[in-house]
């Protein structure tokens, strides 16, 4: 007996549904993809939050207590956090600050990270309620919740709730000890002024790089190993030149002091009787980072070919990819969705990167002129690609439409804001019942278009990378920002302006009309 076909048309109202009847296309649309929009929009207030602490930190280390903190918590910790150094930085302060704050911002960084692929599975299709009998007229397809995702998304998001109030009552009197935005060029100046001659005594004794030399983290490490930094005033308060870095325990320079450049390996002596241990070749900064965005340039490439392949090709059956693609099981679109994820991470990062020596390659000699306060030296390097705008550095101002190295910034910064959106459209690409046709083809060849733009941008970026502006040291700590301004005239001008607000400073050091420019053998 052949069953009797659904009849067309709306639901019975006496259906006995549980669950969310699909009525239209928008109901396909909030099925597949309002719960991963939701936790991807949840995700970027949480990261500025997290990278927000995080370049507060150093300043926190040295403002704890009297006693001051250590390089490695202080002047050489990074302004950008990642997973790998994260946990070592938060054991450290719980040990040695006893504060907490580190720890739970990365568990909170990490709940909204796991969140978004999590939320792609919260909800499914499932054919009528429990006293359904199929192909009865009174029966549907629905969407009900997926119990153990949902269960899962829903604790993770009780535990951030309790995390974000008590993150608020430990910020509450948590205090960071400056007065303005610190990492800006004209902050960095602003504390080194009111600093010890000590300090950049130690800053200058940094030997200068040039033919293409550099200074790692560790290196400059060494020569600050042994001291406590903290914030304080220069001599007694009543006769202070301002708040600055203060050498806790100052001993006199040591003229033996001294590290060596990392460059290239000499070779070897010929005819040596025992030559020499070779050492282990580290690569240069900037080498790394081209291999890095290589890595990505692959990686983004050989995913745009698995999404083009799925779309247009069939596989058949016996194919285990076209099997699990699917399959409309648990996992796949957590899997795409985590893709997406991934694609997010590294745009940030490269993003982070490219910002951090923005305000040196507008400063430097090849961008053509000197520049005023309010286009360099007031402007601060970006928390996220979002907070971009507020720090200044989307000003149209700032932009010279000729210029190689602005278009280019534009560009990533347009590509970062779309990586923010491919989980979004990664999830919609495993097709499955939630999906309509309609909605899978929008998402994928989105997706594609996305992805076709950021391996353009990769590839010209990787191109363009020799015309950056040379820095031997990285300025993502505050000893790397100081290591160009310690010997710059700007500091005269710049004595006692640390402890002044920000608004306050900006408007002195703009009425101070003063032109800037940054150089090899200068710094700014």
């Amino acid at each position: 007996e052949i069953p009797r076909p659904y009849a067309p048309g709306p639901i019975a109202p006496e259906a006995q549904a549980k669950f969310f009847n699909l009525r239209s296309e928008a109901d396909y649309l909030m099925a597949s993809l309002i719960p991963v929009l939701l936790a991807t929009l949840l995700s970027i207030p949480m990261q500025i939050f997290t990278n927000s602490i995080h370049s507060m930190l150093p300043f926190r280390a040295m403002g704890y207590d009297d006693n001051g903190a250590l390089a490695e918590d202080s002047l050489c910790l990074s302004r950008t956090s990642n997973l790998i150094v994260a946990p070592k930085i938060a054991v450290r302060f719980i040990r040695r600050f006893r504060d907490p704050l580190p720890l739970l911002v990365l568990i909170l960084s990490l709940g909204s990270m796991v969140l978004v692929p999590l939320s792609s599975e919260v909800i499914r299709l499932e054919f009528s309620p429990v006293e359904c009998v199929r192909n009865d007229t009174l029966c549907a397809y629905g969407l009900r919740k997926s119990a153990l995702p949902l269960r899962a998304a829903e604790g993770l998001l009780v535990f951030t709730t309790i995390l974000v109030l008590g993150l608020g009552v430990i910020l509450f009197r948590w205090r960071s000890g400056v007065a303005a935005e610190p990492w800006s060029i004209a902050s960095m100046a602003s504390l080194l002024s009111g600093s010890q001659p000590q300090l950049r005594d130690l800053m200058r004794s940094l030997p200068p790089c040039v033919d293409g030399a550099y200074l790692r983290g560790g290196q400059i490490s060494k020569v600050l190993d042994g001291q406590l930094f903290k914030l304080g005033y220069q001599g007694p308060e009543s006769v202070n030149c301002g708040i600055g870095i203060v050498i806790n325990n100052a001993p006199t320079l040591d003229d033996n002091i001294s590290i060596r450049l990392t460059v290239r390996d000499p070779p070897q002596r010929q005819g040596a009787i025992q030559p020499a241990k070779p050492r282990r070749h580290i690569p240069p900064p900037r080498t790394i980072e081209m291999l890095i965005q290589v890595t990505a340039l692959i990686l983004t490439v050989g995913l745009l070919i698995l999404i083009l392949l799925y779309e247009n090709i069939i596989w058949g059956r016996g194919n285990g990819f076209e099997a699990f693609m699917d399959s409309q099981s648990f996992g796949v679109r957590i899997l795409f969705t985590s893709f997406g994820t991934a694609v997010s991470a590294f745009w940030d990062y490269h993003f982070s990167n490219i910002s951090e020596s923005r305000i040196y390659q507008r400063l430097s000699a090849a961008a053509g002129s000197s520049q005023t306060a309010r286009h360099s030296i007031l402007l601060s390097p970006p928390l996220s690609v979002f907070t971009a705008a507020a720090s200044g550095l989307w000003r149209p101002s700032v932009y010279n439409t000729k210029n190689k190295n602005d278009v280019l910034y534009l560009n990533i910064s347009l590509a970062a804001v779309l990586a923010k959106f491919t989980p979004i459209l990664f999830s919609g690409i495993p097709f499955r019942n939630t999906v309509t046709w309609k909605m899978h083809e929008a998402s994928t060849w989105t997706a594609v278009a996305v992805l076709s733009y950021m391996v353009l941008v990769l590839a010209v970026s990787l191109l363009s990378s020799r015309n950056r502006v040379y820095m031997p040291v990285k300025a993502d700590s505050v000893a790397g920002c100081m290591y160009y301004v310690c010997d710059s005239v700007m500091l005269k001008d710049f004595e006692g302006l640390a402890a002044v607000r920000q608004k306050e400073r900006d408007k002195l050091v703009a009425e101070m009309v003063r032109t800037y420019v940054f150089g090899e053998g200068l710094g700014v």
